[in-house]
């Protein structure tokens, strides 16, 4: 496994090899995630090697790296070339998943118009972003309190942790669900247009595959279906159901836009979808693909119009190497295609 980034064997140094080995090598529990996005990194077969060209050509990637300026790196690279609209715009490039570097990844010839997408959102974390400096003038607060009725949740002056801002929204999105789902895609919508450009591309996975969970409001399960981990107990959620023709542009996902995210798992060769990892050995795998975020309109009529709270915890970031051993004996058992054995063993 030494060799390999992305599967391919590299004879000769790669420039990130020290970088990986430094952070695959750390024994300390809380770094476990650098360790997964690593193992991540080297076995995935989807990116290709005109877009890791890509990568190397930008200006995020530069030798010499060491383990924390490539963890570094990597999520420059996320923010500053991800985070990027679907077509050209005033920042001059388009998201780097919808590059022709990328387009072994194209999939929405391979998918039904018709077929139904759904996006799951926590609304802690979208209120969150739009709290960063980038996004801090973008959203139109007196809007916001006009729809809701309510201050936009802020952490204050003196507040070091997010307990005291999740009350706040708490309160919020128990008024929410009160006023009714007009008034949540509303919101939804407001909140989607305030992210502008620079809001990441949307995950999404196939409504046939998990409407009974969202039928029956089961949240946790939800994310655990989805392989949602990094969701806390107390944050709330927005779904949004819609058709792969208003998504438009549809991708398999890779490493790079699941950043630092350490419970993705890549799919296995041949597969034309992205495939979650459940939290849970009871539930399969899902589908899942990759698309930009819905704007205006879409993304108000497309909501589901329900919040909905994570009232116990969705998984334990200290149980990840398990969950992933239990993913691979699944997909050894799912798939019949003959690579995914080998590939699978090239990085055990």
């Amino acid at each position: 496994m030494a060799n390999l980034i992305f599967d391919r064997i590299h004879n000769i140094s790669h420039p990130w090899a020290g970088a990986f080995a430094e952070l695959e090598g750390n024994s300390d529990s809380d770094l476990a995630t650098q360790r997964i996005v690593c193992k991540n990194w080297r076995m995935d077969h989807r990116v290709s090697v005109r877009r890791e060209k890509e990568m190397h050509k930008s200006k995020y990637f530069h030798p010499p790296l060491n383990g924390n300026t490539w963890w570094t790196s990597r999520n420059n690279y996320f923010n500053n070339e991800l985070c990027l609209p679907a077509n050209k715009s005033i920042f001059g490039k388009k998201s780097a998943y919808l590059r022709d570097a990328n387009e072994t990844n194209a999939i929405w010839h391979k998918v039904a118009s018709s077929n139904l997408l759904v996006h799951v959102a926590s609304l802690n974390r979208l209120l969150k972003r739009l709290r960063k400096s980038e996004y801090s003038s973008s959203l139109d607060v007196c809007r916001f309190e006009e729809i809701t009725g309510y201050d936009l949740p802020e952490r204050q002056p003196g507040e070091n942790n997010d307990h005291k801002l999740n009350r706040r929204v708490d309160e919020l999105a128990n008024g929410l669900n009160q006023k009714g789902s007009a008034t949540i895609k509303k919101v939804a919508g407001l909140l989607c247009d305030s992210l502008g450009e620079r809001e990441p591309p949307w995950w999404a996975c196939f409504a046939n595959e998990i409407n009974k969970l969202i039928d029956d409001c089961d949240w946790p399960e939800l994310c655990r279906a989805l392989g949602m981990g990094h969701i806390e107990k107390g944050e709330w959620l927005i779904v949004w159901r819609y058709s792969v023709s208003i998504a438009g542009s549809v991708y398999r996902p890779t490493v790079v836009e699941a950043n630092d995210g350490p419970f993705h798992y890549p799919s296995p060769p041949d597969f034309p979808y992205g495939i979650t990892m459940p939290l849970d050995r009871n539930l399969p795998a899902c589908r899942e693909v990759l698309h930009p975020p819905l704007k205006r309109i879409f993304a108000i009529d497309n909501c589901t119009g329900v919040l909905g709270r994570i009232d116990n915890q969705i998984s334990d970031y200290n149980k990840i190497d398990l969950l992933r051993d239990q993913h691979k004996l699944r997909l050894l058992q799912e798939f019949t295609n003959s690579e995914i054995q080998t590939w699978l063993d090239r990085h055990t």
